[in-house]
């Protein structure tokens, strides 16, 4: 009997101390200093890691545990997701980032839904909202002009008149601002494919060679000439810019972005079938 009063007088005392701990076991809380310090060496140990793998993850929680407004760990916790193909866990991860800061990350959500999904209406949809966010302002996510994302997002809905609209939109921003080398020559690629779509192939060698202009090296510029010069029943010029394209892509100078498929990308094959139809194979 004595041994069973001191057992449960034991137990009694042991869970006493566990619900009431003294103050002297807690932790003391960190100041907003000293947790953005900590949060900011979890993001250098983060950006030495391989982007979705186990520590990656276990860190961005970290961060969240620390300040679960942080709206750049949301954005990174989604990112593995899309690019796996899990798009309910991408979505609900990336909304948190846009709740807590959208100036910074709708309009990159709208460039995930534009190439990941070809989403085009929810892609504008954000796109347009940036313009609401940030009145006067024109946003680049992914270092990409949102007018020349809506004009990819027309394209892609074969809207041609508001994608026309829309690159326009973006040459001239760009003309009045830092000039015509820094306009990305894929716009003119954009314009020129639209012309040949409509039938216009003289208007469509002219976006082209504009193109060219930017950066002589596109294998994608000079393939889409040569199929105009070959419509046009322009066989030089078509056998000369076919071979043109073959040897910069060759080089690796064709559009292509990682990750993700870009619109009206040419492949080695496409190149082939082009000279064969020209005679130009061996």
């Amino acid at each position: 009997m004595g041994r069973l009063l001191i057992f449960c007088l034991s137990l009694f005392l042991l869970l006493s101390a566990c619900s009431n701990p003294s103050t002297s076991n807690l932790e003391p809380a960190l100041t907003l200093v000293e947790r953005d310090t900590l949060i900011a060496q979890k993001y250098r140990e983060f950006f030495q890691t391989h982007q979705g793998t186990p520590r990656a993850m276990h860190l961005l929680e970290e961060i969240l545990e620390l300040d679960s407004t942080n709206a750049e760990a949301w954005r990174e916790m989604s990112i593995p997701y899309l690019k796996r193909g899990i798009p309910h866990k991408w979505y609900e991860y990336y909304q948190k980032a846009i709740e807590y800061d959208a100036e910074n990350w709708i309009g990159w959500r709208g460039y995930c839904y534009l190439f990941f999904y070809r989403d085009y209406r929810r892609a504008i949809a954000d796109f347009d909202a940036t313009d609401t966010i940030t009145p006067g302002f024109t946003d680049y996510p992914q270092a990409m002009s949102v007018h020349y994302l809506r004009g990819l997002c027309y394209y892609g809905l074969n809207e041609y008149e508001n994608a026309q609209a829309y690159f326009q939109r973006y040459i001239d921003e760009e003309m009045a601002g830092p000039g015509f080398d820094f306009i990305d020559q894929n716009v003119y690629l954009f314009r020129g494919l639209i012309q040949q779509k409509l039938g216009d192939h003289q208007q469509a060698i002219e976006e082209f060679k504009t193109g060219l202009k930017i950066f002589e090296g596109s294998s994608d510029l000079y393939y889409h000439l040569s199929q105009s010069y070959l419509a046009l029943g322009n066989l030089p010029l078509a056998k000369s810019n076919a071979l043109k394209a073959e040897d910069y892509f060759k080089q690796g100078y064709y559009h292509h972005r990682p990750y993700i498929e870009v619109f009206d990308r040419i492949y080695d094959y496409d190149i082939s079938e082009l000279k064969s139809s020209l005679k130009l194979n061996n």
